[in-house]
């Protein structure tokens, strides 16, 4: 047998001329007689790498890189892999390595420089980057960075001239656009973005960075359905890539086919394929399945490599369970490990109330000169209610107006063809199903629908009825709206019967044997004559609450869910009146049967009066546990996580009237919307 160079030369040979197999054998040969040959080992890696086995990759790759005749570069490209694995702390240790081995290698300078800047540390990635064009001048993916560094600087003009003057010598190069989308991304510009990230698709198909922006950019402006289209459209080329499969499940997740996206995450793991962002995807999923103890242990396992970051949402999940000392501490945990991750100073903004002279302020305040677009949006909103609760209105409502013009510039939404809408369901003509009896799905009377504006109190009352042994609270079924909205398109009921054992099978999955299933899905408003017809026996509760306070206190809120209205004061106001103006159309027409209407002002000042209604509403026996509803053990997923554990108090009640004049183009556009006549 050759000697391992000449060996080796020959295997690199083969790999060039395009076979994969002769070259993967060679290797192994070498492997067999030199068993520790770093060049064999890293050959290797690159070969398993472009056969599409990541997991063999980076077992070759690490053995390239410890092994005692290393080289820089096999240590970089260890590095780069674990970087791709979002293995940040190792992937910056090795490239540091790499550095010592060989300080004239410009890529690993370049390496460093943009994990440096992921890291917020700009000054040395700024110095990192500067150091690989000296030593390489032909590098333009270092000039793409710095240009990139320019803009998270606040440097927005200098920055677009970099990009510009780069595009223009490298206008071939669909990586170069490719980065130039991602500026313009981070920056808010998201339909320059979305058409940039197209031509780098069409001149680097290959790049699945590309493809997985675009799925990202299309969860951003509210399309998920889009995003997920993109995402399977490419799936089969990098089957058993772990970004991937995490961005799929994370739509799949937010599309509510939570299931699908466990049993995706849970057969990658299976396969061998590690990853913690496949591991905090998969424990999302499991949180909605309800396997909560699960996703804890999924998020500990991911902890092991991205700790600050799995550490937070752990936090996040232990918070929706109500076990908010631990999530508090959580958070402190994350912080201290990444000062600079936003999502956790945003979610432990969400989860604690703050006093004056909170030293959380400065530190967002901070944080704020460098954010990127999305980062910015959720420190506005933070901040907001961090100045509010500190006393300070001022200042709260600068952020909240900041945060929601962001938001609002993501969304494609038109309120007056929205407000149009409502009227057409409203003046449609509707006929109430007489009370079904007997069998059949139909005749269910498990199906509680709770509909209507965001922050209303549904959560509150949602945990009151969920307190009861017989019920169970299902949190918004947005598969039940899809199946509605598909139901409206056909005039003929001859599927209803179809369609409630479908709407059935979807409330029974986490609780198969509750008498009442709650679904707080509040848009379902807009679908209550076709749910009387598919469920004539079927109990709605509408929460209503002060108008101003519904509005405002959904103003102050990042919503997870498409809610387009809420980023506007007007269009808050111009929406609402179209939705109280449904509401009384329902509230004449739907059998008292079917309707209960409940106001929160009402539900907080005489509780048990009220919960005893709710109760006989749903043909309930009376439960003490319901009225001490912030006893109860559940998972709680909206915005009212903290405030449904504990016991009723009245402090919201009324609270937007001393912050009027902040709100004044909501209650201009309000007019008498939603107040008794």
């Amino acid at each position: 047998m050759l000697e391992a160079p000449a060996a080796l030369q020959a295997a690199r040979r083969s790999l060039a001329q395009g076979d994969a197999a002769a070259a993967r054998r060679a290797c192994r040969r070498i492997l067999r007689r030199f068993p520790d040959e770093a060049g064999a080992w890293h050959l290797l890696g690159v070969i398993e790498q472009r056969g599409g086995d990541p997991h063999a990759a980076m077992e070759c790759l690490r053995r390239a890189a410890e092994a005692a005749d290393t080289t820089a570069l096999y240590v970089l490209s260890y590095a780069e892999l674990c970087l791709r694995s979002r293995d940040r702390c190792a992937a910056l240790a090795l490239t540091r390595r790499a550095l010592a081995l060989d300080p004239g290698l410009a890529l690993a300078w370049f390496s460093l420089g943009v994990q440096l800047c992921d890291a917020r540390e700009y000054a040395e990635a700024q110095r990192s980057l500067e150091r690989a064009l000296e030593l390489s001048p032909g590098l333009w993916q270092a000039r793409a960075q710095l240009a990139t560094l320019q803009g998270r600087l606040g440097h927005i003009e200098e920055a677009e001239a970099r990009f510009q003057a780069l595009l223009r010598e490298e206008a071939h190069q669909g990586e170069a656009i490719g980065h130039y989308a991602a500026f313009l991304q981070q920056i808010g510009r998201h339909a320059e973005a979305a058409m940039h990230l197209e031509r780098a698709v069409e001149r680097s198909p290959q790049v699945l960075d590309h493809h997985l922006r675009a799925a990202d950019l299309e969860l951003q402006r509210g399309r998920a359905e889009a995003a997920l289209r993109r995402i399977e459209s490419i799936e089969a080329r990098w089957s058993d890539d772990p970004a991937l499969l995490a961005s799929k499940a994370t739509v799949l997740r937010l599309l509510d086919r939570h299931q699908e996206a466990a049993a995706l995450c849970r057969g990658a793991l299976e396969r061998g394929c590690r990853s913690a962002d496949l591991e905090r995807a998969y424990a999302q999923a499991l949180h909605l399945g309800g396997a909560d103890e699960e996703a804890l242990a999924a998020l500990d396992r991911a902890a092991q490599v991205q700790p600050a970051r799995a550490l937070a949402e752990k936090a996040v999940l232990l918070g929706q369970l109500g076990r908010l000392s631990e999530a508090r501490s959580l958070f402190d945990q994350a912080l201290s490990l990444e000062p600079a991750l936003v999502d956790a100073w945003y979610d432990r903004a969400n989860a604690k109330t703050f006093a004056p002279d909170d030293p959380d302020v400065p530190a967002m305040e901070r944080l704020l000169e460098s954010a990127s677009y999305r980062e910015r949006m959720l420190l506005h909103f933070a901040l907001g209610k961090a100045y509010i609760e500190g006393g300070a209105s001022d200042p709260a409502f600068v952020h909240w107006h900041e945060g929601n013009r962001l938001k609002r510039a993501l969304l494609d939404y038109d309120v007056q063809a929205d407000a149009q809408a409502l009227r057409s369901i409203a003046t449609a003509h509707f006929e109430p199903a007489p009370a079904r009896r007997g069998g059949g799905a139909r005749a269910s009377q498990v199906p509680v629908f709770v509909v209507g504006m965001p922050r209303c109190g549904s959560s509150l009352l949602e945990q009151i009825v969920a307190s009861h042994p017989q019920a169970h609270g299902g949190g918004e079924q947005l598969r039940l709206r899809d199946l509605f909205a598909q139901s409206s398109q056909r005039a003929a009921p001859q599927d209803d019967e179809r369609t409630a054992e479908a709407a059935l099978r979807i409330l029974a999955r986490r609780s198969p044997r509750a008498a009442r299933v709650v679904d707080k899905d509040l848009m379902n408003f807009k679908y209550l004559a076709l749910i009387q017809r598919i469920f004539p026996n079927a109990r709605i509760i509408h929460c209503r609450r002060d108008p101003l306070d519904t509005c405002f206190s959904a103003y102050t809120k990042l919503f997870v869910g498409e809610l387009p209205f809420t980023y506007d004061l007007r269009e808050l106001g111009a929406y609402y009146r179209g939705y109280d103006a449904l509401m009384a159309r329902w509230r004449s027409v739907l059998p008292p049967r079917n309707l209960l209407e409940v106001h929160y002002e009402t539900l907080v000042s005489r509780p048990v009066e009220t919960t005893r209604q709710i109760l006989d509403f749903l043909a309930l026996p009376w439960n003490e546990a319901c009225v001490r509803f912030f006893e109860t053990q559940r998972s709680v997923d909206t915005a009212s996580l903290a405030q449904v554990r504990r016991p009723i108090y009245r402090s919201s009640v009324g609270r937007s009237a001393a912050l009027l004049a902040h709100l004044r183009p909501l209650a201009e556009a309000l007019g008498g919307a939603g107040r008794p006549p």
